[in-house]
C-alpha cells in the first residue's frame, strides 16, 4: 500500500543524492561508517539484512555473507562477459564459482542461514551464475 510508495520515494531522493554531496558525508561519516551507509543503500543488502534479522544473526556475519555475494556476483559477471572460453568451460567454471559461493557463505553464516540467504527464489545466484546444471 501507501507505506511501499512512500520507500520508493526514499530510495529515489537516495538516488539523486550529488557526487559531491556523497563525498561530504562520506567524509563527515568516516571510513567504517561510509560503507555502512553504501550498504544500507544497497538492495541486495537490505534483504540480507532482513533475513538476518529474522535468524538474529550478528551484523558482522551478515556483511560477510553481502561481501561474498558481491565479490561473486562481480566475479561471475565478469566470467559470462569471457569470450576466450567455450560455451561448456564458462558453464563448468560457472558451476564451481557457484558450489565456492555456496560453501563460503555456508561457512559465514552456518547452514540455516546460508540456506535461507542461496534460497532460489530469491533469485541472485541463478541471475549470477545461471541456472543449475544448464548446458553442460
Amino acid at each position: 500500500g501507501n507505506r511501499h510508495g512512500a520507500k520508493n520515494d526514499i530510495e529515489d531522493i537516495i538516488k539523486k543524492v550529488s557526487p559531491e554531496a556523497e563525498r561530504e558525508v562520506h567524509a563527515m561519516l568516516g571510513e567504517q561508517r561510509s560503507a555502512a551507509y553504501e550498504r544500507s543503500k544497497d538492495e541486495a543488502f537490505r534483504e540480507f539484512a532482513r533475513i538476518a534479522r529474522g535468524l538474529e544473526l550478528p551484523l558482522d556475519s551478515t556483511v560477510k555473507a553481502y561481501e561474498i555475494r558481491r565479490t561473486a556476483e562481480a566475479a561471475a559477471h565478469e566470467l559470462a562477459a569471457n569470450r576466450e572460453m567455450v560455451p561448456e568451460q564458462r558453464r563448468a567454471a560457472l558451476d564451481a564459482m557457484r558450489r565456492e559461493t555456496e560453501q563460503a557463505i555456508t561457512t559465514a553464516v552456518g547452514a540455516p542461514a546460508a540456506k535461507e540467504f542461496l534460497r532460489d527464489d530469491r533469485g541472485w545466484v541463478r541471475d549470477a551464475f545461471g541456472a543449475k546444471g544448464a548446458k553442460r
